[in-house]
């Protein structure tokens, strides 16, 4: 039998105003500041993100157990970028977070992610209080050496290896969800990274990224304990042959050995392709190697309208119908695939309603299960530092969550989010 949720799914529009209205009239307290001098140069900058939220939950979710939740959060990240000369710069981008929930929930809030899964010492970290839920951490320390070709940057720093968008087999440090759509800050990791420059459009890259011991407390994944088992070692190069970039990827993933691929270009100067994949040969010996690859087309037409369609076989995912919940949190918690199924299939489309407006609208659908997630989102740009966004998603071909077994999306919420977002 058919599971028929009742979908209440938005508030009324009246909760919002009240709050949107303190918003724009909220003074504008901080500033970017820029200094040159005799002792170098100096960047401060800040962004901030204020939101409202309203979640509609299935019954007996696994992620809540009120049937709806309204909450209110508020993020500050400051950066700072400092080069004493040419040859040296250092950034550091310290975040603080602030959210009146009770429940923590994989489809909610402002870049909550950023702060809990993302495998790096908690030595910054800070839980001030569980409800209401405020954290401070450091999202990017490091110090750079760029000379001829050369930079070597060594400390808490964003890496990102993706060819694809909306699956990155090959994004092995704190990838986007697929249905992320701000992405403008990418979480760091600990790592050295050293990058030089093959003739004119080749390059060369060593990654070493640290890992770390699971942590026992709640507040967040990891310990401060080194674990060299975790550690990894990857080896990249890029370079161009025709119209299509490549690269070829390999080393030490953690315990385990890692070879990977990526290819991106366009066909007849109309149609965008991009791929990656990577093979990733298990510790043990019972177990075999697997592998994982997408392969993405696009296409952007003059009137700004884009396109882009993926499909995603993922070798570490299941090829079945339902899941467990144990099933569920353990590929949460995997290094490889936030995704327990084995293959998924991504359309997005964007398109700019305005010079001041734009949205985006993206479906994702496991394919052994015909279950998914169709998100939306519409930003509205209200000076060259201010936007508003306002961004929805709700599930589809879920099975009753009062089962045991269940599909992903079974348990996510019907949401609706109005986010003002400051640059400064």
């Amino acid at each position: 039998m058919k599971n028929k949720r009742t979908r209440n799914v938005y508030a009324p529009l009246e909760y919002f105003l009240p709050f949107l209205v303190a918003l724009f009239f909220t003074p504008q307290t901080f500033a970017f500041y820029t200094a040159d001098g005799g002792l170098g140069h100096l960047d401060l900058g800040s962004t901030i993100r204020v939101s409202s939220s309203v979640e509609k939950f299935a019954e007996n979710s696994l992620y809540s157990k009120a049937s709806s939740v309204n909450s209110q959060s508020a993020s500050f990240r400051g950066t700072l970028d400092y080069s004493p000369n040419d040859v040296i710069s250092m950034q550091c981008h310290a975040v603080l977070f602030y959210e009146n929930r009770k429940q923590i929930i994989p489809a909610a809030s402002i870049g909550l992610a950023d702060y809990y899964g993302v495998e790096r010492s908690p030595v910054f970290f800070e839980q001030h209080d569980s409800d209401p839920l405020t954290i401070s951490d450091v999202d990017r320390l490091n110090i750079a050496y760029v000379k001829n070709g050369v930079r070597a940057t060594l400390g808490r720093q964003p890496i990102n290896l993706a060819t694809t968008f909306y699956f990155s087999p090959n994004d092995l440090f704190a990838p986007f969800a697929a249905n992320t759509f701000y992405r403008i800050y990418k979480p760091g990791v600990d790592a050295f990274r050293f990058d030089k420059d093959v003739g004119e459009l080749g390059q060369f890259n060593f990654i070493y990224a640290l890992g770390y011991e699971l942590s026992q407390q709640a507040e967040t994944l990891w310990s401060q304990s080194l674990d060299s088992e975790r550690d990894s070692l990857i080896l990249r190069f890029s370079d161009v042959a025709g119209s299509f970039g490549w690269s070829v990827l390999g080393g030490q993933l953690r315990d385990e050995t890692y070879l990977g691929f990526g290819l991106q270009g366009e066909w007849f100067e109309w149609l965008g392709l991009r791929a990656e994949g990577q093979l990733v040969s298990q510790s043990e010996s019972d177990k075999d190697s697997l592998r994982s690859f997408t392969i993405g087309l696009e296409h952007r037409w003059q009137s700004s309208l884009d396109l882009r369609l993926e499909y995603f076989f993922n070798g570490f995912g299941k090829k079945q119908k339902l899941f467990s919940p144990s099933d569920l949190f353990a590929s949460a918690g995997t290094a490889y695939s936030i995704y327990p199924g084995r293959e998924y299939l991504a359309l997005g489309q964007g398109y700019e309603l305005s010079p001041l407006l734009y949205i985006q609208t993206l479906l994702m659908v496991n394919i052994n299960n015909s279950a998914g997630i169709l998100s939306f989102d519409l930003n509205y740009s209200l000076s060259d530092d201010v936007e508003i966004n306002v961004g929805a998603s709700t599930s589809f071909n879920s099975t009753n969550v009062t089962s045991t077994y269940n599909t992903e999306f079974s348990y996510y919420p019907d949401a609706l989010t109005v986010e003002l977002r400051a640059y400064f």
